[in-house]
């Protein structure tokens, strides 16, 4: 696969495969926090959050937005 696939194929921005260039100011706490700070409910988990890529990285985000999503809510029927 080439990065023209990841575009065409996966709709990546780009045909970026792993998210952001690991600059300082776009690792760790400067990346895209778990919770979207603009819309209401908006979760987000993955290599382009925080903490950072690598699977390592992305167990981490999925763990840590386990703490930030409140137990869902029962709705009666």
């Amino acid at each position: 696969m080439t990065p023209q696939d990841f575009q065409d194929r996966l709709l990546s921005v780009k045909g970026a495969a792993f998210g952001f260039e690991p600059l300082l100011l776009q690792s760790a706490w400067f990346r895209p926090h778990n919770r979207s700070e603009d819309i209401q409910g908006l979760y987000m988990v993955g290599a382009g959050t925080h903490p950072g890529a690598g699977i390592p990285g992305v167990l981490s985000s999925a763990k840590a937005l386990m703490s930030v999503v409140a137990e869902p809510k029962k709705v009666l029927a």
